[in-house]
C-alpha cells in the first residue's frame, strides 16, 4: 500500500507541477545524461544507498529529535513537512518539492507507522520501479 501511495502522490504533484507550468528536473533527466549505461550501478545507488541516507537524514533524525521535546503530533507532521520540503529541495530545485517533497510526506507517515525500516524498504521498491520503468522505456 505504501509504494501505491508514494505513486499516487508522486503522480498527483507531478501534475500540479505541470498544471502551474513549473519545469521539475528529476534524476530521470540525469539518467539520461549518462546513467543509462550503468543500470546495475543507478540501481544499487537508488535502491540501497539513497533510501538508507536519506530515510535516516529525513525522517529518522529530524523525527527521532523533536519526538525528544514533544510527543503533540502538530510538531511532529510540522517537522516532516520542513523535512520534506528539503528532501525535495535536495533533488533538484524548487520545483522538486511538488514531486519528491510530497513522497517525502508519504515516507514520512510511513515512518511513523512503521519506523526507519518501513520507509527505506518503501523508499526503495519505489527507487527500484523507477528505474526499472525508466530503463525499460528507453530500452524498449
Amino acid at each position: 500500500m505504501g509504494v501505491a501511495l508514494v505513486f499516487f502522490v508522486s503522480a498527483f504533484g507531478s501534475f500540479l507541477a505541470e498544471a502551474l507550468e513549473i519545469s521539475v528536473p528529476s534524476s530521470v533527466d540525469a539518467m539520461e545524461k549518462g546513467f543509462a549505461n550503468y543500470f546495475w550501478f543507478t540501481l544499487f545507488l537508488a535502491v540501497i544507498v539513497a533510501p538508507l541516507c536519506e530515510e535516516f537524514m529525513y525522517r529518522l533524525l529530524p523525527i527521532r529529535v523533536v519526538k525528544k521535546y514533544t510527543s503533540d503530533m502538530r510538531i511532529i507532521w510540522l517537522v516532516i513537512m520542513l523535512s520534506s520540503t528539503l528532501f525535495g529541495l535536495a533533488h533538484g530545485s524548487l520545483a522538486n518539492i511538488f514531486v519528491q517533497g510530497a513522497t517525502g510526506l508519504v515516507f514520512g507517515w510511513i515512518y511513523l507507522k512503521g519506523g526507519y525500516w518501513a520507509a527505506v524498504l518503501t523508499h526503495a521498491l519505489y527507487n527500484g520501479l523507477v528505474i526499472s520503468i525508466f530503463f525499460l522505456k528507453i530500452y524498449n
